[in-house]
């Protein structure tokens, strides 16, 4: 049996680091990060596994309002579920979910609102070990507290590119995740994405980006150099 396990960690951090305008006062460099207005992506860390039921990848989050964590699973196989996901301990909730056609693959979006700021795991169980997974883990700042994510628009195809419609509003950030079952090819986001992970596993393609809000935006990525297969994608507005 394969046994494969990759984590990929990172930071993107898109805000402008400027010193405090205190004349004669060091700048404390956990004070030094300046958060930007309204919604905007704060940092990626990502795990990538083939056929085990469970990892956990270490994911950073900085002390800004409106924090947000989002995770979002390209699997392999749509009879492998996620079961729970943790932050720090902290259950996330399934916001969002997609077969595939014949079963060839799937998507699932899990968040927390709120979650604690600092350095912490981000543990994930699944029903099964017969699959390989793409985990994108993004943490998100400037979001409502209360209600910061609009309804999921999940679409699925047997042919063509992946391409999803989600209605969402010109303050918002849009999340897209997308899987794609082959591994033989690449996929490229449509012009005005922000690409954020594109991992080849196992049989499988798992990738996502974003896109400022509209009042209707499309998600789409180029399949380069394949023939046609299964793929399904999904999208989510976040909101200020």
């Amino acid at each position: 049996m394969l046994f494969c396990l990759a984590l990929v960690t990172g930071c993107d951090r898109i805000f402008g680091i400027e010193p405090r305008a205190d004349a004669g006062v060091a700048v404390d460099a956990a004070d030094a990060a300046i958060q930007p207005p309204g919604v905007a992506f704060e940092s990626y860390s990502g795990a990538r596994l083939a056929y085990i039921a469970s990892t956990r990848a270490s994911h950073t989050i900085g002390d800004f309002t409106g924090r947000l964590l989002i995770v979002a699973l390209s699997t392999s196989y749509s009879t492998t579920t996620a079961t729970s996901l943790t932050y720090g301990g902290g259950a996330l909730t399934r916001v969002g979910f997609l077969d595939a056609s014949q079963m060839d693959g799937r998507i699932e979006l899990w968040s927390l609102v709120d979650p604690p700021t600092g350095t912490a795991d981000v543990t994930i169980e699944l029903s099964n070990a017969s699959s390989s997974v793409v985990a994108g883990i993004m943490s998100f700042t400037g979001a409502d507290p209360i209600a910061p994510l609009g309804a999921p628009s999940m679409m699925r195809g047997t042919s063509g590119d992946p391409t999803v419609v989600v209605t969402s509003a010109t303050d918002e950030l849009v999340l897209g995740v997308v899987m794609w079952s082959g591994d033989y090819s690449t996929l490229s986001p449509a012009a005005g994405q922000q690409p954020r992970w594109n991992e080849n596993a196992p049989v499988m393609i798992g990738a996502g980006s974003t896109a400022p809000g509209a009042a209707t935006v499309t998600m789409a990525w180029t399949v380069v150099g394949a023939y046609d297969d299964y793929w399904v994608a999904g999208a989510i507005a976040i909101k200020p």
